[in-house]
């Protein structure tokens, strides 16, 4: 880590300061800083005094030339009256007005480290001010000198005292030096045997692995003809199903037209079936008028016979009580002066039973 930084005259803003105080609060190392004749203001010398209250190991700040007023320095003031480590600041050339240096020395007065402070000075009684509390630091330092002499010498004793545990500690690790390579040499030896079975596996490992590529590259091989093979099988197979689809395609259409054909064959066999259940229906509504008209002649028939017999016992009656004479001196009647009409009538009868009767055989024929 370096020891020292100086941007002077570098174009310095606020914003950079602001940056600058965060690395001064993370940094330990830094001895000296220089900031001078950058314009900070007062805003970027109050950044650096916040960085101050932070950073214990900083002993040099020098901020001339910043164009910050008693702000600025306050800030600084501020910084100073907690820090513990910075022993010379230098403030010229900046825009500080009597009281401003007033309140600074107020500032400096709780601090008891700052040895070097430079300043351009407005008023001569806050110069003797600031000049007194220097002189008062350098006084304490001073005094302190014995003091830190006897912190010295107890420093040294102590260290004298870890060295010799160290000194101790060191012809501890000495034997177990002599230990650990006592060890070594044994740990060596079996090393090397455990080298030369390493060696052995290796070169086995190595015939395995050449065996290995062999057969990789006989697979890599195969793999590479089944790839064309299956290449191959795939446009054989997208050919074969074109082929297939075509051939769906017409059955398709054929399949579709024989259910059209089925359908016109299903719908003729339909009519077919309704025109012959209309042809029963008629066939038995005429069988039905057919038997009514059967029966009515057969009972028209049995009329007629019925008739014919009454007729013909009609006619046997009328024979039968027909007189065969006269008496002697009546009137003859009107059929008496017609003796042929009974017969006639007779015949007649006779002629309308046997035309009965053939129509009765003619109807019992045709049953």
């Amino acid at each position: 880590t370096p020891l020292h930084a100086n941007v002077a005259s570098n174009g310095v803003t606020a914003t950079g300061a602001r940056a600058l105080g965060a690395a001064l609060v993370a940094n330990r190392g830094l001895r000296f800083f220089g900031l001078s004749f950058n314009h900070i203001g007062d805003d970027g010398c109050t950044e650096t005094g916040r960085a101050l209250e932070w950073n214990g190991a900083l002993t040099s700040l020098e901020v001339m030339g910043c164009r910050f007023k008693d702000r600025g320095a306050l800030a600084i003031g501020l910084a100073l009256a907690v820090n513990r480590s910075l022993v010379q600041l230098n403030l010229r050339h900046n825009a500080l007005s009597e009281d401003g240096l007033d309140a600074l020395g107020d500032l400096l007065d709780r601090n008891t480290v700052l040895l070097q402070l430079g300043f351009t000075a407005s008023a001569h009684v806050s110069s003797m001010k600031l000049t007194r509390l220097l002189r008062r630091n350098r006084r304490l330092r001073q005094e302190e000198g014995p003091r830190d002499l006897e912190k010295e010498v107890v420093r040294l004793v102590h260290q004298q005292h870890k060295l010799h545990q160290a000194q101790q500690v060191f012809g501890e690790y000495q034997r177990l030096a002599v230990e650990l390579e006592e060890g070594s040499a044994k740990t060596d030896a079996e090393f090397n045997v455990v080298k030369s079975d390493i060696l052995r596996r290796c070169k086995d490992i190595g015939a395995t692995i050449a065996f290995t590529e062999g057969t990789i590259v006989d697979l890599r091989a195969k793999r590479d003809a089944m790839q064309a093979d299956s290449v191959k099988l795939q446009k054989e197979m997208e050919e074969n199903l074109l082929i297939l689809k075509d051939k769906l395609k017409d059955e398709t259409t054929l399949v579709a037209a024989k259910e059209a054909e089925a359908e016109k064959q299903a719908e003729q066999h339909r009519r077919l079936v309704e025109a012959r259940r209309a042809r029963k229906a008629e066939l038995e509504a005429r069988i039905d008028a057919a038997t009514a008209a059967r029966a009515h002649h057969l009972q028209t028939a049995r009329d007629a016979r019925h008739r014919i017999s009454e007729i013909e016992a009609e006619l046997l009656a009328n024979d039968e009580l027909r007189p065969t004479r006269s008496p002697q001196g009546s009137r003859p009647s009107s059929a008496e002066r017609r003796p042929a009409a009974p017969k006639k009538r007779k015949q007649k009868a006779k002629g309308k039973a046997a035309r009965g009767n053939n129509l009765l055989d003619e109807l019992l024929d045709d049953d």
